[in-house]
């Protein structure tokens, strides 16, 4: 049996094609009579309009588009995961934007939102650059940064405290006894990255220790990086004791480099990473990281792009949520 359409509809009832999508969206420059016969016409043959069509005609959808980094890593799968359910059952789908940290990709994802008339956009891996900037300005929907900030964005910001997260990371590595400790960074355009790395600086400051610049690497947030850095670290005469990963991704790939060359961890190394993903805690893994709180990310990020959405706040919020130690077993007191 063929589906009818609003052209159909129209037929049927006797008036035009807009006439009829006037009535599908409540618009009052509609004679009551003429609204009355077209909605019987609908009632009948039991028609219900393509919601996505109709959003598109009035250029708004209930659709939010969600931009990660990168869809591999268990960090975004969680916060995906959290995320998604709120707001679907707030009446939102999801459309999940995987940008491999490219700043390309996150302009043609935000470009497809305001073309399409998305709700709003959550976006977790905002890269610095004068071209996003410009195009998060002239935006026709919410958008609300997660775990990121640019400085010249205006909207709202949720983000972990990633100053503390790294002057905590690293104090702890202190306190066990190590004083040469390096870093396998994330991108030098990221700010997350970027605040753990002045943090841990800023410990070192603290603690009376020198910084040593050949124990520094800018990383891609990937396990490979992690790896190459950690062969990088043995081919070291002179190597640090301990070192801070951007992510626990990176962080096992430096295990795992150490591993295949005869090291254990933590023995021959101390490793601390970022995140706290779920593999973090299994036992052949057994990471000391700095736990993200996923629910509560998500549950804090969901609220405020569902209020902004329909008008319910003003003033743009900054939220910055507390970062946890989690100790575990790839760290230990030097020489001990």
């Amino acid at each position: 049996m063929k589906k009818i359409t609003i052209s159909d509809i129209a037929k049927i009832a006797g008036v035009s094609r807009s006439t009829v999508s006037r009535v599908l969206t409540n618009n009052p420059n509609v004679n009551p009579k003429t609204r009355e016969k077209v909605r019987k016409v609908i009632d009948n043959y039991n028609y219900s309009p393509n919601s996505l069509a109709r959003g598109l005609a009035l250029g708004k959808i209930n659709v939010i588009a969600l931009i990660i980094g990168d869809i591999r890593n268990p960090y975004y799968a969680e916060l995906t995961w959290v995320i998604e359910n709120i707001l679907n059952q707030n009446g939102y789908m999801v459309v999940l934007c995987d940008s491999e940290y490219d700043i390309e990709k996150e302009e043609l994802y935000l470009k497809a939102a305001k073309q399409y008339g998305f709700a709003g956009v959550i976006m977790t891996s905002a890269m610095e650059s004068d071209n996003l900037n410009a195009l998060l300005k002239s935006m026709n929907c919410p958008v609300l940064l997660l775990n990121r900030y640019i400085k010249a964005f205006e909207g709202d910001v949720v983000i972990l405290d990633n100053f503390a997260a790294g002057y905590i990371a690293t104090r702890h590595l202190i306190e066990l006894g190590h004083t040469e400790i390096g870093f396998l960074t994330g991108p030098v355009n990221s700010s997350s990255s970027m605040e753990r790395f002045n943090g841990y600086k800023h410990a070192l400051e603290v603690f009376d220790f020198e910084y040593h610049e050949d124990f520094i690497t800018h990383g891609d947030l990937k396990m490979e990086t992690g790896h190459k850095y950690g062969l990088s670290l043995l081919k070291k005469s002179n190597r640090p004791t301990a070192v801070l990963a951007g992510n626990d991704l990176m962080a096992i790939g430096i295990m795992e480099a150490y591993k295949a060359n005869g090291m254990t961890i933590p023995d021959h190394l101390s490793i601390v990473g970022f995140d706290d993903i779920p593999i973090a805690s299994i036992a052949s893994i057994n990471l000391t990281t700095i736990r993200q709180p996923f629910n509560k990310l998500g549950n804090i990020v969901s609220d405020l792009i569902l209020k902004r959405i329909n008008n319910e706040t003003s003033e743009y919020k900054k939220i910055i949520v507390n970062p946890e130690l989690i100790v575990r077993g790839t760290t230990k007191a030097l020489n001990s």
